[in-house]
């Protein structure tokens, strides 16, 4: 029983060689992989993203607030066809040139986000090549 349990794993560490062959990377394949995958790039995105949506919301005015109220409602019945009822709305209105300072803000924070991506691209950029190169020299010394 345990022969027929060595042979796939046989078969599996045979063609691992020839995998490996098949899929060898050279340094701008293992960047462009490293910077496709990244979870820390994806989150940078989001961030930017959501810095984007925050200097649009800074631009707009808040919504206008509708307002319903009935005022001496008979207790016998008749419901608010009897009483009277009032509609109102109203709306906020920002104090001059507040909105605008508050855009400017918010596009401030969506370039910060937009640097702190491209720091963390350069980052792993360098941290991917530096692997390439150590994994590279290794593979010459083992050679020798």
């Amino acid at each position: 029983m345990t022969r027929f349990l060595y042979f796939p794993f046989s078969l599996l560490l045979i063609s691992l060689p020839i995998r490996a062959a098949e899929t060898s990377l050279d340094l701008n394949q293992s960047v462009a992989v490293a910077l496709a995958h990244n979870p820390e790039l994806r989150i940078a995105r989001q961030r930017i993203e959501a810095a984007t949506g925050v200097a649009i919301q800074a631009r707009l005015w808040n919504n206008p607030e509708l307002e319903l109220s009935a005022e001496e409602v008979p207790v016998d019945g008749g419901g608010l066809s009897r009483s009277e009822n009032y509609v109102g709305i109203s709306q906020t209105v920002p104090f001059p040139g507040k909105k605008r300072l508050a855009a400017r803000a918010a596009q401030f924070g969506t370039r910060a986000s937009e640097s702190d991506y491209r720091t963390s691209e350069i980052e792993l950029h360098r941290d991917v090549t530096a692997a390439f190169h150590r994994v590279l020299a290794a593979e010459r010394r083992r050679e020798l």
